[in-house]
């Protein structure tokens, strides 16, 4: 008997989401080819996207039963494109308790267009045009190549490594990039923000409200540096060779190497840090 209460007992202490097993709720493979677009808008939940030698997409959606009863799920294609879409049947009450992972395997040349309104993102492996949207989750992307356009409004953004142009921001978190030819967009207020680029510099635009800015870059770089640490310090491995504007405690502009495009860094309440790469 005494057993048999503690069993109880455990089992009603555990959160509903534990308790109501996630299981697979649909799941679908359809034709498609290199160099198409994959659609997914969710309402709520994480989503994963996988590439494979493949001229097919799978597609695969596992929740518990709150979001088998309270969601509705649509998976679609049209001229080789891809639509996944988890809507909410009824009002914002309807997600309450649901737990709900979208899991996609596409071509590894493909774009994405991705939305989730709370979850995390993540993403590898891919030749291809990246948009992302999550209302309150992480971005995590490996191995792109291609542009990528990415917003999150509560979390964090770290790409692995990215050839092509970045835009990132973030209403909350820290942003960690580690990106070669092409140029970077990097918004937060109120994390850091870590950069690590290799190649020629083709334009930075990094601004943090709350945290630091950390810019590696190689030895031999060429540009022009906006640099405004409104209430930290500044600290650069790089001279200034010409143009010099400004050389203060907390604001830095003119040439390093031979000039170039510009590297914009702001920060209102960290530091700026300024590195050869190693």
């Amino acid at each position: 008997m005494l057993r048999k209460i503690i069993f109880l007992f455990l089992i009603y202490s555990l959160p509903v989401q534990y308790i109501l097993a996630d299981g697979i709720i649909k799941e679908q493979t359809l034709s498609t080819s290199q160099g198409k677009t994959l659609n997914v808008k969710a309402d709520c939940g994480d989503v994963t996207v996988s590439t494979w030698n493949k001229s097919e997409a799978y597609i695969k959606i596992s929740g518990n039963d709150n979001a088998k009863d309270n969601m509705t799920f649509k998976i679609s294609e049209k001229d080789g494109d891809i639509f996944v879409t988890a809507g909410k049947s009824q009002g914002v009450e309807a997600l309450k308790n649901v737990n709900l992972k979208i899991e996609v395997n596409i071509p590894d040349k493909f774009n994405t267009s991705i939305a989730t309104a709370g979850g995390d993102i993540t993403l590898g492996d891919l030749t291809g045009s990246v948009n992302m949207k999550t209302a309150g989750g992480d971005i995590d992307l490996r191995n792109i190549n291609g542009n990528a356009n990415l917003k999150t409004a509560g979390g964090d953004v770290k790409i692995e490594s990215i050839n092509g142009n970045v835009s990132a921001k973030t209403a909350g978190g820290n942003i960690n990039i580690t990106a070669s030819d092409g140029s970077i967009k990097a918004k937060t207020a109120g994390g850091d923000i870590t950069i690590k680029y290799n190649g020629e510099i083709q334009g930075m635009d990094l601004s943090t409200s709350g945290g630091n800015v950390n810019l590696y870059i190689p030895e031999n770089s060429s540009a022009k540096v906006e640099l405004t640490a409104t209430s930290g310090e500044i600290n650069s491995d790089f001279p200034l060779t010409s143009n010099v504007n400004k050389l203060v405690n907390h604001k830095m502009s003119g040439d390093i190497g031979s000039g170039g495009e510009l590297i914009k860094c702001k920060t209102l309440g960290g530091n700026i840090s300024l590195e050869k790469i190693k």
